[in-house]
């Protein structure tokens, strides 16, 4: 029996090359596109798919996070330095579209979720890669400062990471050379060896948690970038 392929959403069809949709509530989404630039450059949309909608925050990382509850967006955004170069910084976005720098330290982008009610996001400066977590309702007893929760020895760079809150680990990739290795670890401050699940040649990206199990998308056996469900 032939395959049957999943209709396209709704509004989308024929559209700019676009990375991580999130539905919202009312009929809206959220979604990074590159439909206003040529390169990999990307903007963050908000809005209902096939009706007019502008930007909600410009020259963004792909990577972003929707809070469960409020809705509200969290996503690094590049800005230029004193010296014209490109830095990431870590910003929020309501559902009523108000924008607010999260982080001003250079290299916070890429949020992970939620952990003891703190938003999780990587840092990635000073030749170090950390997680830091941020109060996301600071209040007099509980400021706002970020706090380093995680970090990785040095010589881990990892390409992609994901946090799994129900079985608190963290899941990433390494790269070995013309290997991938997607590994895993307790998230415990500095933790030092971590567990090897599944090493390939070729790419492994796109690392989502849910129904229990570690989604991935690789290349692995097949050439082309294909969906994989993991219960690591």
């Amino acid at each position: 029996e032939k395959a049957q392929l999943p209709e396209p959403i709704a509004g989308f069809r024929g559209q700019a090359f676009m990375q991580g949709y999130q539905p919202l509530s009312k009929g809206r989404s959220a979604w990074v596109s590159s439909a206003r630039y040529r390169d990999e450059v990307y903007d963050l949309w908000v809005g209902v798919p096939g009706q007019t909608r502008k930007p909600v925050l410009k020259n963004v990382h792909p990577a972003f996070w929707v809070h469960p509850h409020t809705e509200e967006i969290y996503i690094g955004r590049y800005e230029l330095n004193s010296k014209r170069q490109r830095r990431l910084t870590l910003w929020s976005v309501s559902k009523t579209g108000k924008l607010t720098q999260r982080d001003r330290e250079p290299g916070s982008f890429k949020p992970l979720g939620l952990r003891q009610d703190r938003i999780l996001y990587m840092n990635t400066s000073g030749g170090k890669v950390r997680v830091i977590s941020l109060n996301p309702s600071p209040g007099e007893s509980t400021p706002r400062l970020p706090t380093e929760e995680f970090l990785f020895p040095i010589g881990w760079r990892p390409l992609e990471i994901v946090y799994d809150a129900p079985k608190d680990v963290l899941y990433f990739v390494l790269r070995d050379g013309e290997k991938n290795r997607l590994c895993k670890v307790p998230f415990v401050a500095e933790y030092q060896k971590a567990e090897i699940i599944l090493t390939v040649f070729g790419l492994i990206r796109r690392l989502r948690t849910g129904l229990d199990s570690l989604w991935i998308a690789s290349e692995a056996d097949f050439g082309t970038p294909q969906l994989f469900r993991l219960n690591a």
